[in-house]
């Protein structure tokens, strides 16, 4: 008769789940590594940062572009979702570049407020020099 999981006395089978306690051999995670060549070993770390120089975005072109629109519109200023509209990019790109411009102090944000598409009101956006 076959051992049964609620047989306390009964001895694990071979080949089992606690075959490994009954041998010597190490386990597969345990086993010894093979020594990589000095030469290998950052080539990982070459081939990312390869591909991070060639791949990560280029925000200064944008960034650029949104410090030029506001200081095009002077006085007037615009909202996030305006610079969104206008210049045909996404809002999150919008609100990022902003943000970025906002902590270099090169734009600020105003008391005025205006009505976005969806409605809501949204605050009004200048070059910092605008003088028209």
């Amino acid at each position: 008769m076959q051992p049964t999981l609620f047989d306390m006395d009964a001895a694990p089978v071979s080949g089992g789940h606690y075959d490994h306690q009954q041998t010597d051999k190490p386990l597969a995670r345990n086993a010894a590594r093979k020594e990589v060549p000095a030469e290998s070993k950052d080539a990982g770390l070459r081939n990312r940062n390869a591909v991070r120089d060639t791949t990560k975005p280029r925000h200064g072109g944008d960034r650029d572009r949104v410090l030029e629109r506001l200081r095009q519109l002077g006085l007037m200023g615009a909202t996030r979702d305006e610079l969104s509209i206008s210049m045909v990019m996404p809002l999150t790109t919008v609100c990022g570049r902003v943000r970025e411009l906002l902590d270099v102090y090169m734009i600020i944000e105003t008391d005025m407020r205006r009505e976005t598409r969806h409605g809501k009101t949204a605050v009004v956006l200048q070059y910092r020099g605008a003088t028209q």
